[in-house]
C-alpha cells in the first residue's frame, strides 16, 4: 500500500465513532493496554495485517461470496453502497 492510500485508511479507521474503533482493534489486536492512543493502534493493526503468515490466513478463509465482492470492489473504483446493491 502506498503513502498516500495508507494515509487515507489510516483516517478512515481514525474518524470510526470510539465504540466500533476499539471493538474492531480488539477483534484484530486483542486486549489493548491503556492509555489508547489511536495513531498507534493504527499502526499495529497494519503490522499484523502486513504479516504474511496473516494474508495467507485470510485468503484461506475467504468463500465465493467473499470473492465475489472483493472483485466487484475492485472492478468499480470508489463503488457506493447504491451501486453495490445492483450487484447484490
Amino acid at each position: 500500500m502506498d503513502d498516500a492510500r495508507y494515509a487515507e485508511w489510516s483516517a478512515s479507521l481514525v474518524q470510526l465513532p470510539d465504540t466500533h474503533f476499539f471493538d474492531l482493534m480488539r477483534l484484530y489486536l486483542g486486549v489493548l493496554k491503556t492509555p489508547f492512543h489511536k495513531q498507534r493502534l493504527v499502526q499495529q493493526l497494519s503490522a499484523f495485517l502486513q504479516r504474511k503468515s496473516i494474508q495467507n490466513a485470510v485468503v484461506q478463509m475467504l468463500d465465493e461470496l467473499d470473492l465475489l465482492f472483493i472483485s466487484v470492489v475492485m472492478c468499480v473504483p470508489r463503488a457506493t453502497l447504491e451501486l453495490l446493491t445492483i450487484f447484490f
